[in-house]
Order: structure tokens, then sequence, then C-alpha cells
């Protein structure tokens, strides 16, 4: 049966996929988008990717997974995507992927960069489970578009949680 490789070119990798049966064993999408080529940097190019990789045939039950929301999203903010952000995120609404902490930090982030807080804040509101991250997110999100006040407020309210600061 066809494997496919976390080595060699993106290209030659979905090539394959447009020559392999239907029938053959196709990996999770992380291990897609652990790809080489999907690590280069190029945000228009995972975009592409990610969109390619959706759009294979149906009966190759590709879906993305947490991990490659995880991937995706700071794509579409670096490319301020904010559409095809919403689209992941209503994504993973509908799959419960946007409980995992790591989705909803890339979620909220996605949403800070694209300079939409107001649904940054929603979507960190509703989430269970908040880490450092989160946190940073929506400080660095409202900085960003000079809300200090509410910036330094959020960040009191951090210290008053006891979230413990990660000093890299």
């Amino acid at each position: 049966m066809p494997r496919w490789s976390s080595t060699g070119t993106l290209l030659s990798n979905v090539q394959h996929a447009d020559t392999s049966p239907p029938s053959a064993v196709v990996p999770p999408c992380t291990e897609m988008f652990s790809f080489s080529a999907f690590r280069s940097g190029d945000s228009k190019k995972k975009v592409r990717m990610f969109y390619r990789m959706n759009s294979l045939d149906e009966n190759l039950n590709i879906w993305p997974d947490a991990v490659s929301l995880c991937n995706i999203l700071p794509a579409f903010a670096a490319l301020r995507a904010s559409m095809q952000g919403k689209e992941v995120h209503g994504y993973a609404v509908r799959t419960n992927l946007v409980k995992d902490l790591f989705v909803g930090n890339a979620i909220v982030d996605m949403y800070a960069k694209c300079g939409l807080i107001d649904d940054a804040h929603k979507v960190f509101k509703r989430m269970e489970v908040k880490d450092v991250v989160s946190w940073n997110a929506m400080v660095t999100g409202l900085s960003q578009i000079g809300r200090f006040e509410d910036a330094l407020a959020l960040f009191e309210k951090m210290r008053g949680e006891n979230i413990e600061l990660d000093v890299v």
C-alpha cells in the first residue's frame, strides 16, 4: 500500500495522492501538515496546501484535525484572511475541536492578529480552559490596536487568576 512520506517535496506527495487508489490508506491530516514543504513558513503555500488537501476525493475521508487547524490558523492570520479563519473557526465549532486548548488559542490569536479583537474576546470568554498563551494572545491583541487600558486590565485579571507567566 502507498505510504505518505514526511520527507521529500510536497508536490510529489500531493501528486502521489492524485494517483493513489481510493482504497489506499491515507494518514490523518496531522501527518500531511508535517511535510517539510509545509514547514517552510510561506503562508500562501500553507493555505494552498490546506485547500488542496480538503478538496481531495471525499472517499479518502481526509478531514482537518486539531493539529491541522493549529497550523493553518496562523497562516490565515499572517495573510489577514479573516473570512477563511472564520470558516475554520466554524468547522472547529461543528467538530468540537474548538474545545481543544491549542485550537482555541490559535483561533483567539488569529482573530486578534486580523484586528477582530471582539471576535477574539468572544472565543476567549467561551474557553473552558485558558493558559498563559490564551491570555497573552488577548493582551497582545488589545495592545496592537491601541487599547492599552483594556490590555493592562486584562493583564491584571490574569495575574489575579494566578496564571504563571513564562519568561523566555
